[in-house]
């Protein structure tokens, strides 16, 4: 028991500076193994929802054109072709509003792509391609993994193929998706959203309050 003793009291310390060797060989990319929480964009025409993973609701939901004004940041889907505007936009949309730093978190961004008919698949991918290298590389964050909207909306569920309707601010998306993989020459988008449906009953109230205001404003009529 004494020499087991001993021998356990030697070893340690060998262990410990093992320990702390192999702590300080651990790479940024930590946050990959679950210490620091993923965090999520949803990088929209209109909005931006950002937020952690495993969460219910996202930490900031902001028009997308009130953190970088002087460019579009994503267009119909499309990113844009300018490294120095996406790498802007990241910092002041991602860390600025959670707070958060680059990289210790891995970010998973769920973009609605292939919106525009005219537009070839291949620039779509070549635009995304852009935008993980300035998170990679500029920005160091430790793992990008960019999804599709219509898949995770799927995945939310616990599917894998299904057809998702999306209504967003100015565009409504239908996107088939078969065994998690997005059908291409399948969407079809048309430029009618949640705006076009706002704007469209502001109108009418306004039509209809003009209407009675014009005609004696008789007290009866409350309907």
């Amino acid at each position: 028991a004494c020499c087991a003793s001993r021998a356990h009291a030697s070893s340690e310390p060998l262990l410990l500076a093992a320990d702390r060797a192999a702590r300080q060989a651990l790479p940024a990319v930590i946050g990959v193994l679950g210490k620091f929480p993923p965090l999520v964009a949803d990088l929209g025409c209109g909005y931006l929802k950002v937020g952690f993973a495993g969460q219910t609701a996202p930490v900031a939901v902001v028009p997308t054109l009130s953190l970088l004004r002087r460019a579009m940041v994503v267009e119909l889907g499309l990113f844009s072709e300018e490294a120095d505007v996406l790498e802007d936009f990241c910092s002041r949309a991602l860390y600025g509003l959670l707070g958060a730093l680059p990289t210790r978190h891995p970010l998973v961004v769920c973009a609605s792509l292939y919106q525009q008919a005219g537009v070839p698949a291949r620039l779509y991918d070549e635009r995304c391609a852009l935008l993980q290298q300035v998170l990679l590389r500029r920005l160091c964050v430790p793992c990008v993994t960019l999804l599709h909207s219509a898949s995770l909306a799927l995945l939310s569920v616990g599917r894998h193929t299904g057809v998702v309707i999306d209504i967003g601010l100015g565009l409504t998306r239908v996107t088939p998706v078969v065994k998690g993989e997005v059908m291409r020459e399948a969407i079809q988008a048309e430029l009618l959203g949640g705006a076009t449906g706002t704007n469209m009953l502001l109108a009418r109230l306004a039509h209809r309050s003009a209407a009675h205001g014009g005609g004696g404003g008789g007290g009866d009529d409350v309907g």
